[in-house]
């Protein structure tokens, strides 16, 4: 038993790792190909069998078509026969699914906005290939199973490496809010977060960890923070976190604040059709969460978040001393945290 785990996209590594367990602990002899840039993120994956990189950045058509068809090499040559897509969205899964392949070798992969398989015209190019998607969240399912052309099953891939941690400047009786993912400000909503921070100024235990470094050239939030007076309840980042760095962050944090607010211009997605990151890395770690309030529907919310307004955001953050002993006692008791039950239903779902 042989599979192929490609990401093309050169994002969405954060999936990859519980995936690549899934496949190893059932007999699988893993291969993992990777847009080069995700080397330094991926390369420390000791139950990986083999990997290949390719460079996709500023690649030529012809170029490209020569990645795509050496990626098709690859598989063909080393009898690969389960090839499993991590983003099984955009043009180079497009591209690459259109050359042909042997019958033997089945295809499935992860759709992140699981609303292209309701509207978008290029995955329905892709899902002549791929038959089978994985969601990544139960909630999820019900808005997407009116597509009867594919089957879809959700699977939660929240297990990571044990990176080696590394020591942190966090004080006795700190509360360290997380909030993971580069700055993006069409993402998360840094803006409405600052504003509520205005109206409620921190508590001196209160520190925000933005656990990405700035993407944006036109808005720089260390400049917004420094100018709303905040910068000493922040750790901000200019620069590519290492794993061990990031994990240990998100192990001593107490809270993950997601900042999915009714202003980005993608929220109503995230209502039915994908979730954010953030998710999975609390999920992960099996860390509380502050969700908006719009997210209440959520089953795995409602185990594991406290809710608030975004009026009464700052009140909330303030109050957490008081409000975080209140939601331990619930969290994560669900079985399907747990790495068996995913993995089976990971595996049955390609298998099956």
């Amino acid at each position: 038993m042989i599979a192929a785990l490609i990401e093309l996209g050169g994002s969405h590594d954060e999936c990859l790792y519980s995936q690549v367990r899934f496949l190893k602990e059932s007999g699988y002899t893993v291969h993992l190909i990777c847009t080069a840039n995700l080397k330094k993120q991926v390369e420390c994956f000791g139950e990986v069998d083999s990997f290949l990189f390719v460079n996709f950045e500023g690649a030529s058509s012809l170029q490209t078509m020569a990645n795509l068809l050496r990626i098709r090499k690859h598989i063909i040559r080393n009898n690969i026969t389960q090839v499993i897509f991590n983003t099984a969205e955009g043009n180079l899964v497009r591209n690459l699914t259109l050359i042909p392949f042997p019958k033997q070798v089945q295809f499935s992969g992860i759709i992140h906005n699981s609303y292209k398989l309701l509207k978008s015209s290029s995955q329905r190019i892709i899902s002549r290939k791929i038959k089978k998607y994985f969601v990544l969240n139960d909630y999820i399912l019900q808005h997407v199973r009116s597509n009867h052309e594919v089957a879809v099953e959700a699977f939660y891939p929240i297990f990571f490496p044990k990176f080696e941690s590394v020591a942190l400047p966090k004080q006795a009786g700190e509360i360290w809010v997380c909030i993971p993912g580069q700055v993006d400000f069409k993402r998360r909503d840094y803006e409405g977060f600052l504003n509520a921070l205005a109206k409620h100024p921190p508590i001196a235990s209160i520190k925000y960890i933005v656990l990405g470094r700035e993407n944006d050239p036109n808005r720089n939030f260390s400049d917004m923070v420094k100018a709303a007076g905040l910068q000493d309840h922040f750790i901000l980042f200019d620069k590519f976190i290492p794993n061990e760095v990031f994990h240990s962050y998100l192990k001593q944090s107490d809270v993950i604040l997601p900042l999915l607010h009714p202003a980005l211009p993608k929220f109503e997605q995230y209502k039915k059709y994908k979730i954010t990151g953030a998710l999975n890395l609390a999920f992960g770690y099996k860390k509380p969460l502050l969700a908006k309030d719009h997210f209440n529907h959520v089953p795995d919310l409602q185990e594991n978040a406290l809710f608030y307004d975004l009026e009464q955001l700052g009140e909330v953050l303030n109050s957490l001393p008081e409000l975080l002993p209140t939601i331990q006692p619930q969290l994560y008791q669900d079985p399907k945290w747990a790495f068996e039950h995913q993995k089976q239903r990971y595996m049955h779902f390609i298998e099956g």
